[in-house]
C-alpha cells in the first residue's frame, strides 16, 4: 500500500537506511509464519533513526484506538490469559512504528521485491495444485466451490492469503510503468485462490 502514497526521494541511500530497510524485510517476512517477529522492526527503527511524525489526523486517531483497545482488554481481564494484552498491544502499535521508521521510495522498491518473491512463489503452488491437484507438500486442493472450480491455497493453503498475496503483488506491479502489463499474473492468481469473498 505504500506504493499508493506520495513519499519521500533521497538522492541516495545510505548504507544504514539500506540494512534499516532489509531487516525491516526479514522482520515481515519471518512475521508471515510467527508474527512475534515483528519485534525486529524496532530494532530496524531503531538502526534507521526514529522520526517522530507529527500525531496527528489519522495518527492520533490511530494511537487514540490502539490505547482505548489496551484498557477495554486490561479491564476485561483478557490480559490474564498469556500475555495477551502485550502481544495485541505490539501488533496494534506497528502501524505507528511504520510511520516512525519513515519508509522512503527506496524502502518501498526493496519491500516491493520481497511482496514479487512472494507472490511468484505462491503462483508457483498454484499452478502446481492446479495441474497434480495438490501442491508442492503435498496439501491437497480446498474442494469447496471457487471461481473456476476449487480453491488454490498457494503457500499457507488458505486461498484468503494466495488472494490477499495475489492483491499486494497487482497494486505492485500496477505502481510501476515498467511492470503494468505483469498485472495479469496476480490477476490469474487470484482466479486459482478462488475465493468470491474477492
Amino acid at each position: 500500500m505504500l506504493n499508493m502514497v506520495q513519499l519521500p526521494v533521497k538522492s541516495g541511500s545510505s548504507a544504514r537506511d539500506a540494512l534499516a530497510d532489509w531487516l525491516l524485510i526479514a522482520s515481515v517476512l519471518s512475521a508471515l509464519f510467527m508474527p512475534m517477529a515483528m519485534a525486529a522492526l524496532l530494532v530496524a527503527v531503531l538502526l534507521r533513526g526514529p522520526r517522530l511524525p507529527p500525531f496527528q489526523g489519522p495518527l492520533a486517531f490511530l494511537a487514540a484506538s490502539v490505547a482505548w483497545a489496551m484498557v477495554v482488554m486490561a479491564v476485561r481481564g483478557v490480559a490474564d490469559s498469556g500475555g495477551q494484552l502485550v502481544y495485541f498491544g505490539f501488533l496494534w502499535i506497528l502501524p505507528l512504528l511504520i510511520a516512525c521508521y519513515a519508509p522512503d521510495q527506496h524502502t518501498v522498491r526493496r519491500f516491493g521485491h520481497l511482496l514479487i518473491a512472494l507472490f511468484l512463489v505462491d503462483l508457483t503452488f498454484n499452478l502446481f495444485t492446479l495441474v497434480t491437484g495438490a501442491d508442492l507438500l503435498g496439501r491437497e486442493l480446498d474442494v469447496r466451490k471457487g471461481v473456476v472450480g476449487g480453491r488454490g491455497g498457494g503457500l499457507f493453503a488458505h486461498s484468503f492469503y494466495s488472494g490477499s498475496i495475489s492483491i499486494a503483488a497487482l497494486l505492485t506491479l500496477a505502481s510501476r510503468a515498467s511492470t503494468r502489463w505483469f498485472v495479469v499474473l496476480p490477476i490469474f492468481n487470484l482466479l486459482l485462490a478462488g475465493s468470491f469473498r474477492f
